[in-house]
């Protein structure tokens, strides 16, 4: 008998949305201008504090992640999820996060709300430890789920991107001169 079963599968949910970003974006802005900042796996810009899942402004925003968090999880067989915490993101040029995943949660994710061509792609990035010394040494006609040690996403508006909490990401440096804004959250 042969057989090729997939072992430690990966997935993630992408879905573009078509929510008012203009009233998100200035939001953000606002949320800048008062300076209520945090460092965690950002490398400068602007990462706000959590958000107040009341406000008015990102009630349209959490309805929608509620939505499509729903459809997300019955991949992986959670029954009991809510939003635990969200909050803002401006990488201007040259920005960056790190290497981190999000823990204390199940899923995770990214709603980008503006964003331009080389503003900074998601990387998500396989851990088993020893993946990429082995890969290196492989000739790929193209590369698949079983050859990869990395996958992007390139940042578009209105787009949502969602993820299991344990798998490791980061975001490529803004090569441009306009800022790319975001919202991240964390579902338990």
């Amino acid at each position: 008998m042969n057989e090729v079963i997939n072992i430690f599968s990966t997935p993630i949910y992408i879905k573009k949305l078509n929510l008012n970003l203009d009233t998100l974006k200035l939001y953000i802005e606002n949320l800048e201008r008062q300076n209520n900042k945090r460092v965690i796996s950002n490398e400068g810009g602007f990462q706000s504090n959590d958000l107040d899942n009341k406000q008015e402004e990102v009630q349209e925003l959490i309805k929608e992640l509620n939505k499509n968090v729903e459809i997300f999880k019955k991949v992986f067989n959670i029954e009991n999820t809510k939003l635990d915490n969200l909050w803002a993101n401006i990488n201007y040029f040259g920005n960056y996060n790190i290497l981190h995943c999000h823990i204390n949660s199940l899923i995770s994710g990214v709603f980008y709300v503006q964003t331009k061509k080389d503003s900074g792609a998601i990387e998500f990035v396989n851990d088993f430890e020893t993946i990429e010394y082995h890969l290196q040494k492989i000739k790929h006609k193209e590369y698949n789920i079983y050859n990869s040690s990395k996958y992007f996403v390139v940042a578009e508006d209105n787009l949502l991107i969602l993820f299991p909490s344990w798998l490791k990401h980061r975001v490529k440096p803004n090569l441009t001169e306009d800022k790319r804004m975001s919202f991240s959250f964390n579902y338990n």
